[in-house]
């Protein structure tokens, strides 16, 4: 659980990852995998896919995703998903709710200014996630070609404001001069990708582009000196 913890930048959350190895709340619940098809490929024993909503100790909601042809819940998990889970949950009164929605948006200015001073950190940023093949890769494919990312183990922080500024939540997230570029194979332009982006060499003529810019613009700062 510390590693899916870890995977997921769950550090410095509300969150708190916890295992059930023997499956103690599992059959309490009675929500134990019996199915042969997931117990015969994951083993066992396991869980059915499911959600509560706890409240002062007391189980305000609780949905299951299974059914006799879906024992594991993977075609219809819309019942155990987050927006029908915060259905579920009743709204604050207005004095509570404002001020709740005023922290929230101080932690989203918050986060996306931790992300964009990383970003701004240094000409070529990688943000990575451990444990990601897709990470590894995308590293993998601009050092091997020459390229020296700074590469940053991102933090819950940064992810939420990455997300803000790109929509994505996918890693990696390459930038190059500050311009969002992708992750290891696409992103939100048809363009974006770092190892198309090496391919075709736009990631070095981007690159190149902005040191003759920078050169210019320093020049120019010189001659009015």
């Amino acid at each position: 659980m510390t590693a899916w913890g870890a995977n997921q930048c769950i550090e410095g959350s509300l969150i708190t990852m916890m295992a059930d190895t023997q499956a103690d709340l599992t059959k309490a619940l009675g929500v134990s995998m019996t199915h042969p098809g997931p117990i015969g490929v994951l083993g066992g024993p396991r869980c059915q896919r499911h959600a509560i909503y706890v409240e002062d100790g007391i189980i305000k909601a609780f949905e299951v995703s299974a059914s006799p042809d879906d024992p594991a819940g993977d075609d219809n998990p819309e019942a155990t998903c987050v927006d029908n889970m915060l259905s579920h949950i009743p709204e604050l009164p207005s004095p509570a709710k404002e001020t709740a929605l005023e922290k929230l948006e101080a932690e989203r200015k918050q986060d996306v200014s931790d992300a964009e001073a990383a970003i701004k950190s240094a000409e070529l940023v990688l943000f990575v996630k451990p444990s990601c093949s897709f990470s590894e890769q995308a590293l993998e494919e601009l050092m091997s070609n020459g390229f020296q990312p700074r590469v940053f183990k991102t933090t819950r922080s940064q992810k939420r404001g990455l997300q803000a500024l790109t929509g994505k939540t996918s890693m990696p997230s390459a930038w190059c001069n500050a311009t969002y570029i992708g992750g290891c194979n696409d992103g939100i332009e048809s363009w974006h990708g770092v190892k198309p982006m090496v391919a075709s060499g736009k990631l070095k003529q981007m690159m190149a582009l902005q040191k003759e810019l920078s050169s210019i613009g320093q020049k120019k700062d010189e001659m009015a000196v």
